[in-house]
């Protein structure tokens, strides 16, 4: 799916399309527009059906499982009933809530009740016949009382990225004992000074069955953040060096802002990861309140979700640039001791004060091999 900013572009991005998959024998059908001159271009027997798609009414095409309609130029869904009758088991819940299809996690809100409850089942080790415990059982009616007003919820498909436009991509990650979550909004202004804010993709991973700290819980959030920034800036063909993130957790900011070596191998590797695709002034700080990504933690009702800053992200970020907000990095010394490598000395020097650079690194690593090389050859000094 995609689109294009004039007819004659539609077209030429239509006819390259085609041209490609038919150098593998291949034929693309069932193409379907908002726009009604460009499916007159097409022969009848390619649309998608045989009669022009109707963009004036509710006629709607679904792709990846969710409705687009063509005359508002909308995504929303359409969920199977969750209520069931009869005994609910796990085989049952599991099955009902495969009907949820969310590939972009626009319902992660939602969703994520579905998954906590079935890493609930799987803790009470129970088969997959076997009637659901009383307390989930009144837990999912309760779900599928609610999840009617799914149909409520809109995502335009549009997103302002041209060139004349001011576009930018804000990331915002949390976490809480059940999970954690990351959400990326995009801000657009047009040539006329609208402001748009609108989110683009989400994720949800609940937390592992062994018992994880809510700091490192809220780093995994982080990681998952900016490694899904870095996959939605290339889909975008922009550079992630002009995102934004933000996290409620000070003491992942710290991490952050400090070496990877300092703190323990968990905490380490993960700090790595995220320094390497972007930098510690890319991260801010945001009040939990104000975080669309702790909905996503705890989950909400799709009636609640309608209301809330999930849809169209923070308060700020209708605002002008600068942002009103507490974005400044604490400085925390001794955050969460525990994750602290100790320091050792050697020779009388502090360990802090052995890190070197990268450029030193390499050099230290090539004399290294350099050594081991020439250790087993006779008759050859090493001069270090």
């Amino acid at each position: 799916m995609s689109g294009a900013n004039s007819l004659s572009e539609a077209l030429e991005l239509q006819n390259q399309l085609t041209q490609m998959v038919s150098s593998a024998g291949l034929v693309l059908r069932k193409w379907a527009s908002n726009c009604s001159e460009f499916l007159n271009s097409i022969d009848s027997d390619m649309r998608l059906s045989n009669t022009s798609l109707n963009i004036d009414n509710d006629d709607t095409v679904k792709t990846l499982g969710i409705l687009w309609h063509p005359a508002s130029d909308v995504f929303y869904f359409k969920i199977t009933p969750l209520s069931f009758k009869g005994t609910l088991t796990k085989t049952t819940l599991l099955s009902t809530i495969a009907k949820t299809f969310d590939p972009l996690g626009w319902l992660s809100p939602i969703t994520i009740q579905y998954k906590t409850i079935m890493q609930r089942l799987w803790k009470q080790q129970l088969q997959w016949d076997e009637r659901v415990p009383t307390d989930i059982k009144l837990e999912w009616e309760q779900l599928a009382n609610d999840v009617q007003f799914v149909k409520d919820i809109k995502i335009p498909r549009f997103l302002l990225v041209d060139s004349d436009n001011q576009f930018h991509p804000f990331g915002f990650s949390d976490a809480s004992e059940k999970a954690y979550a990351a959400a990326i909004y995009c801000r657009s202004v047009s040539d006329t000074g609208k402001i748009n804010v609108q989110l683009i993709i989400a994720k949800t991973r609940v937390a592992p069955l062994k018992t994880v700290s809510l700091p490192r819980l809220e780093l995994c959030g982080a990681l998952l953040l900016v490694e899904m920034m870095d996959f939605t800036c290339k889909a975008l063909n922009y550079t992630i060096s002009q995102a934004q993130f933000y996290t409620d957790s000070t003491i992942v900011l710290s991490w952050i802002g400090s070496h990877a070596s300092r703190w323990k191998t968990f905490v380490a590797n993960r700090v790595a990861k995220i320094q390497t695709l972007s930098s510690a002034t890319q991260w801010h700080h945001i009040s939990g309140s104000a975080n669309p990504a702790d909905l996503a933690t705890r989950g909400v009702s799709s009636s609640t979700l309608l209301t809330s800053i999930w849809l169209c992200g923070p308060k700020f970020l209708n605002e002008t640039f600068p942002f009103q907000t507490d974005s400044s990095v604490p400085a925390l010394n001794d955050a969460v001791p525990e994750e602290s490598i100790k320091e050792s000395c050697n020779n009388g020097q502090r360990a802090d004060s052995l890190c070197c650079s990268k450029h030193h690194a390499d050099v230290y690593a090539d004399v290294c091999h350099a050594k081991k090389k020439t250790a087993s050859r006779p008759g050859v000094a090493n001069l270090f």
